[in-house]
């Protein structure tokens, strides 16, 4: 539980994927306020590139050996007494397992007394709310956000990045979250050349896993399990039980637990065309049959169609849709204010805050939050030749409201 002062970093990526000076410029931050809580918003590793049968345990406590200053200066906060809190997000969502935190601690050469708490869903500090947010994002949302994924129930964001990009040494794609596969298709070939075709089979052939296993059985333990975890998340999270019931029914609905939605967010009925058209073009060539030259035709006017209703479905939707989320999420649980990450992108608007990526940065380079009193909230820039922006999003809660009135009278 927090109980003092905090910095908040987000989306750190840890791993092949972020620039190799992030953990040290993390560590720096770290030191620079020293009693202050350490919060990992999420995504602080990027377990998503892991291979399929890989202990995330054995993934996270490899990330701390690759990364000395950031492991001595989480350490030296627990060994102080002052909590550390790792949220999990989409690309490390396992940091939810139970083994996980022991992992952790053991690398840490600490014992399970430390003040660690390990794959945090959500939590409420003096009235401020703080989620990573992927369970907004119906391309990462996981089945319940107390449960690690297993490698098959993985949103479908991070199965493609597990079981495509990575075993295809295509990282550059690794945080392209708008792009079609035809721009997707014409960047593999550019960057790939003869290695691109066996990108693009294996993006297929999971595609088609993912559309086959869509399904609400496939996902109901996941659910239960979740369901019975709720009592100790409330207790952990200063959120009543109801809160956290109602979070449940808020958060966005996977899309790889619906069929359709698998099937259209993959962009499986274009594939589907394209293909009709190029092979009924060619026969019809080869055959003068009439009927390949409708099949193109027919093709091509669901390709023209889909199109003109526009390129990319999804373009710009995720930075409103957790904007919004955010916003019904602060009258849902009577927050301040509330404080995501996951979009990379910084935002401020009154009630909601982003963290955007302390790994890769924005266009003020890498920042991060400062809560310095119930108060006082500000982003600071990493560089210290920066002076820390005040945010003013904090909102009266009714709860606020309602002790003036008291006091008043």
């Amino acid at each position: 539980m927090l109980n003092r002062s905090a910095i908040i970093l987000s989306d750190l990526h840890l791993g092949p994927t972020c620039p190799p000076d992030t953990a040290v410029a993390a560590a720096r931050v770290i030191r620079r306020h020293p009693g202050h809580e350490v919060i990992l918003l999420g995504d602080t590793f990027d377990l998503s590139i892991d291979p399929p049968k890989l202990d995330p345990a054995l993934s996270v406590s490899r990330h701390l050996a690759a990364n000395p200053e950031f492991k001595d200066a989480l350490r030296e906060r627990l060994v102080q007494g002052t909590p550390v809190t790792l949220f999990a997000g989409n690309h490390d969502a396992q940091l939810a397992a139970p083994h996980v935190r022991n992992r952790m601690l053991d690398c840490l050469g600490l014992n399970e007394r430390a003040h660690l708490a390990c794959g945090t869903w959500c939590l409420n500090w003096e009235g401020l709310h703080l989620e990573h947010g992927h369970m907004y994002d119906p391309d990462n949302a996981q089945t319940h956000p107390l449960v690690a994924p297993h490698f098959d129930t993985e949103p479908l964001g991070i199965k493609m990045m597990r079981n495509v990009l990575a075993p295809s040494n295509a990282l550059f794609f690794a945080h392209a979250h708008e792009l079609t596969p035809l721009r997707g298709l014409t960047q593999a070939f550019v960057q790939m050349g003869p290695r691109a075709p066996r990108l693009v089979t294996r993006y297929y052939l999971e595609a088609l896993k993912v559309f086959a296993r869509a399904k609400s059985s496939s996902f109901f333990e996941e659910e239960s399990l979740g369901a019975s975890r709720l009592l100790d998340c409330a207790l952990a999270s200063n959120l009543d039980i109801e809160h956290l019931r109602q979070l449940l029914t808020k958060r966005a609905s996977p899309r790889h637990h619906r069929k359709k939605d698998a099937f259209f967010r993959l962009y499986l009925d274009r594939s589907i065309a394209t293909a009709i058209w190029w092979s009924s073009s060619v026969l019809g060539a080869v055959t003068s049959i009439p009927a390949f030259w409708g099949m193109t035709g027919v093709s091509l006017a669901f390709l023209g169609a889909s199109l003109a209703r526009g390129k990319n479905r999804y373009s710009g939707s995720l930075t409103n849709r957790l904007r919004n989320a955010a916003l019904n999420v602060r009258t849902l649980v009577d927050a301040r204010a509330v404080v995501f990450g996951h979009t990379h992108v910084e935002e401020t608007v009154p009630g909601y805050v982003n963290n955007g990526s302390f790994g890769f940065g924005g266009h003020n380079g890498r920042t991060y939050l400062l809560l310095e009193s119930r108060d006082s909230l500000y982003r600071v820039n990493a560089n210290d030749g920066h002076e820390p922006q005040r945010l003013d999003i904090l909102i009266a809660r009714e709860a606020d409201s309602n002790s003036t009135r008291e006091f008043a009278a």
